[in-house]
């Protein structure tokens, strides 16, 4: 395999990329175990959804994500696939609204499609995952550095609960809906 200069670089590594990733395995194992063991816990039906090929890879890839402890991905793909399932849901329908996510869910709220309590949690997952896609200023109040300064908690930690809090509410939506 050639690099982007055309040298043959790679080929003569492949022992040093199969110990990097052995080494990888070994650290990440035990986390990796707990996280598999979460899911299944949440999810013992397995559940598979239909849907077009990204849907279904979204659903399928966040469990993984989560898995492997990619936890700003898992958090992604999880409000991607729920605000996926409102557009979904509003064109069913018929419902005409502006098709962001805030939008959507504010409409979903006050029309009574959707409880509090789902509102309340969608719209968490919402605010956690806008600072990763939008630049907020330092005040943004749930933004990871704020809560995490704020808690006094390891970012690290607070992020792997994000993703927890996010493939929770992800799972539960897509094996029973939103309503």
């Amino acid at each position: 395999m050639l690099d982007l200069f055309g040298s043959d670089y790679y080929d003569n590594c492949d022992d040093l990329f199969r110990e990097y990733l052995s080494q990888k395995d070994k650290d990440s194992i035990e986390g990796r175990i707990r996280r598999l063991k979460h899911l299944h816990n949440i999810n013992q039906d397995d559940t598979v959804i239909a849907g077009d090929l990204e849907f279904a890879f979204a659903y399928r890839e966040a469990q993984f994500t989560f898995v492997e402890g990619f936890f700003l991905s898992t958090i992604l793909l999880t409000q991607s696939f729920i605000e996926k399932l409102f557009q979904s849901y509003f064109d069913e329908k018929g419902i005409k609204c502006k098709r962001t996510f805030s939008s959507m869910l504010t409409y979903a709220k006050d029309n009574k499609i959707i409880s509090n309590f789902i509102y309340e949690n969608i719209d968490y997952l919402r605010r956690i995952r806008n600072p990763i896609t939008h630049i907020k200023n330092w005040d943004y109040t749930d933004s990871l550095s704020k809560r995490s300064l704020e808690s006094g908690k390891d970012p690290n930690l607070q992020l792997e609960e994000d993703a927890k809090f996010a493939i929770e509410l992800f799972t539960q939506i897509g094996k029973n809906g939103f309503i």
